[in-house]
């Protein structure tokens, strides 16, 4: 029985996550975070779990993308354009990459974090939402599934938040979803 069990943790090796049918490689997650990437603690007192950020961060891109594209096609890179602003916050890419570098994510992170901020903010205008739970909701009922590797917790899709070993990722400042705002 214990050999069934760990068979069935392996049924699918090297995948974090999936999206629907999109899998998410450990091996991606792996490209964003440096030797140093461990948990920290925030200025509030949270742990900041590095490898939970990115998978969080890659599974929330997914549902975007597979969300609109239901819903009337992907992002046109107008859309993404218009919602920079909002996801900088009067920051430059370069400030931002400073700060996702000295917290130990790989610069190529800075890229992946700033889409993933765009199509939220994109799908929140296209819905005409007035919040980021209204953002979230609106993509729960496209029923697309998460299915999460236990190595790294178990998603919330009414947070979209990844909670590891029963706590939440506590997301720093830096990097949390939802911030670019719907109708911005």
């Amino acid at each position: 029985m214990a050999l069934t069990g760990l068979a069935a943790c392996n049924t699918k090796p090297g995948a974090a996550a999936f999206v629907g049918e999109t899998r998410i490689p450990d091996s991606d997650v792996t490209s964003y975070l440096t030797v140093q990437s461990t948990p920290y603690s925030n200025g509030n007192g949270s742990e900041i779990r590095p490898r939970v950020v990115v998978l969080q961060t890659l599974i929330v891109q997914q549902l975007l993308e597979q969300a609109l594209a239901a819903g009337g096609g992907p992002a046109s890179q107008s859309e993404l354009n218009q919602m920079r602003d909002s996801v900088l916050q009067g920051a430059t890419e370069e400030q931002l990459t400073a700060q996702i570098t000295k917290s130990n994510y790989t610069a190529s992170f800075e890229p992946v974090y700033i889409r993933t901020q765009e199509l939220f903010g994109v799908y929140g205008n296209r819905i005409h939402a007035t919040s980021a739970d209204a953002v979230i909701a609106s993509v729960n009922k496209h029923g697309i599934g998460v299915e999460v590797s236990p190595r790294y917790g178990t998603w919330d899709a009414a947070q979209f938040a990844l909670h590891a070993d029963g706590m939440a990722s506590g997301l720093s400042s830096v990097l949390t979803t939802g911030t670019a705002s719907p109708g911005s």
